[in-house]
């Protein structure tokens, strides 16, 4: 094997044994130009670990095309295999088996490149996991794994951002502040990509002007997701990170930036998929971890602080929980049954009351049919209350007439009745809201669910935790991703 230096010299394999060995398979396909980001990730690890000793990587040409995470570089070259293995053997400072050296390279690439991953997959080692994965055993990274749930669940900050190269953030003028300065600050991790929506950038920037202006406790640090070792790469960071009015953690604390990517789960390019940017909220105390902070403040601005989905969710039950049903229709407003027979508003005044809304193309069927059990069941009894069905443009016949409660006339979207509908259902085609006898707001669902005889007739512990999963629908947010 050959060892790149100033002179090249032979590596016999007697000076490997006993050695942990990654094989960097690289190929010699013309245009393949993937290789070198792929290739910087692992000089990284390759210079914390080598001088160590018990650690060597063999560079490995192969005429196939290599599985690669990085699809940007597509810029066709065109030279002979034999330049190539030079210009892409020229930037490894580990060994390689020669070019010359057909057989080997052959049946290496048999044995370890006929599918996607092989027995040790260098993709999660040079890419997402730190030299902190050494030997890279499956055992090393089960343990990796745990100490990364370990500081997910824990939220803190000093966890999450403290590593053996560093313990302090820096501003874009370089100056070091030390971890503990935010100890008892709301901190939102922008896990930052070149290729992110600048929208975020420009209205997180806004964002947190005000909150500055207020004296809010609330602080951004940049986490730059790009390749740790290549000088392009650093000056991209320095671009980027000086027009930036908050910290960033160090561009070569490599460790921190890696563990927080595989944390927060956001490899920079698996299979071919573009890499994914997110604003991770945590708070001081550690109770909290938001890792879809990006959406709620792009959709509610300041007025969603501090960004995690119960912001959204307080803002959405403060707007509705004052609702009356006079602020739907005055005394006069009149209603029709399926027998032509007319009821004004003012006779319902005093019972309990629900609005079903949709538009006539929505019509939630297994919700009707519960909906008219427990309707016929309780008519007449002390437990009754009374429906207003509102549909847009109109129920459709069949519908209408196996309705046994009130219908509201048809309207269209200048009805006021129906601006203050779309206002609470935040222009949604389907919801349910239920009045108690003295008007009061005791429900307001996105998603009504009929089950039992407790009026009005099944919800979750309160208003707030259904609009809580009107929320997690709407950004489509996992329910255990606290």
């Amino acid at each position: 094997m050959l060892k790149k230096d100033d002179k090249r010299c032979i590596v016999k394999d007697k000076q490997l044994a006993g050695k942990i060995i990654v094989l960097h398979f690289v190929s010699l396909v013309n245009g393949y130009n993937n290789w070198n980001s792929n290739t910087t990730d692992l000089v990284d690890i390759y210079n914390k670990l080598e001088p160590k000793g018990g650690f060597e990587v063999i560079f490995v040409a192969v005429r196939n095309a290599i599985p690669c995470q990085n699809t940007r570089e597509s810029t066709l070259t065109y030279s002979t295999p034999h330049e190539r293995f030079e210009e892409r053997f020229s930037t490894m400072p580990w060994t390689a088996i020669p070019f010359s050296d057909l057989k080997s390279r052959k049946r290496l690439e048999r044995k370890f490149c006929n599918s996607f991953y092989s027995d040790v997959d260098i993709w999660p080692i040079s890419y997402v996991i730190d030299s902190r994965g050494y030997p890279f055993t499956k055992e090393r990274l089960e343990c990796l794994d745990t100490e990364d749930d370990v500081a997910r669940i824990s939220g803190s900050l000093e966890t999450l951002l403290s590593s053996p190269e560093s313990d302090y953030v820096i501003t874009n003028k370089g100056e070091q502040v030390p971890g503990h300065k935010l100890e008892d600050k709301v901190v939102g991790l922008l896990l930052y990509t070149d290729i992110m929506n600048k929208s975020v950038t420009w209205k997180l920037k806004m964002v947190y002007e005000e909150l500055s202006k207020k004296k809010v406790n609330f602080e951004v640090v940049l986490v730059y997701l790009l390749p740790t070792s290549s000088n392009t790469a650093e000056d991209a960071f320095w671009k980027t990170f000086e027009e930036m009015p908050w910290l960033a953690v160090p561009y070569k604390d490599t460790d921190s930036i890696k563990k927080l990517q595989r944390i927060f789960e956001l490899p920079l390019c698996i299979r071919g998929l573009d890499p994914v940017s997110s604003l991770v909220i945590i708070d001081p105390l550690g109770k909290y971890v938001e890792p879809f902070g990006a959406n709620i403040m792009m959709f509610h601005g300041v007025p969603a602080y501090p960004f995690t989905r119960h912001s959204p969710t307080k803002l959405k039950v403060e707007n509705v929980k004052d609702l009356k049903p006079e602020m739907l229709w005055d005394r006069d407003a009149v209603f029709s049954l399926h027998d032509g027979f007319q009821v004004q508003f003012s006779q319902v005044v005093g019972k309990r009351i629900i609005v079903l809304f949709h538009y006539c193309f929505d019509t939630p069927e297994p919700t009707l049919r519960k909906l008219k059990a427990l309707y016929m069941q309780m008519k007449g009894t002390t437990d009754e209350f009374e429906v207003i069905h509102m549909c847009e443009g109109g129920l459709p016949e069949d519908v209408a007439a196996a309705i046994p409660w009130l219908m509201h006339p048809p309207f269209d979207k200048t009805s006021s009745t129906r601006q203050v509908i779309h206002r609470v259902f935040d222009g949604c085609h389907f919801g349910l809201v239920a009045f108690d006898q003295d008007g009061r707001l005791v429900r307001r669902t996105r998603f009504p669910v009929i089950g039992n005889t407790v009026f009005p007739f099944y919800r979750r512990k309160d208003m707030e935790d259904e609009i809580l999963m009107e929320v997690e629908d709407t950004f489509d947010m996992p329910l255990n991703a606290l």
